[in-house]
């Protein structure tokens, strides 16, 4: 999962930037039942000046899942917990 640096919006403590992206993603087979789940935060902390390197990348966020051939599909939350906004995804996915 991809997050632009420059859609992160951070707070500022000592000196630091700081937010916790919060990522909630489940997985369903064609039954509609649950096969995987994962939730996590992931606390983000820079200077204004890596910041300033880095705002035109993205944060990334790698999960490893296995799965057996067959089709599914994925609902992802994440949530900026600093400005509680929340970005919402689902799709179809077949291994």
């Amino acid at each position: 999962i991809e997050v632009p640096y420059k859609n992160i919006w951070f707070t500022n403590e000592e000196n630091k930037l700081k937010t916790t992206l919060e990522l909630s993603i489940e997985i369903f087979d064609s039954s509609k039942k649950k096969v995987w789940g994962h939730q996590k935060s992931y606390p983000i902390s820079l200077t204004e000046e890596n910041l300033k390197e880095i705002i035109g990348e993205n944060y990334l966020i790698n999960i490893s899942v296995s799965l057996n051939p067959g089709n599914y599909t994925f609902t992802a939350e994440l949530e900026n917990k600093t400005d509680k906004s929340r970005v919402w995804k689902k799709a179809k996915l077949t291994i």
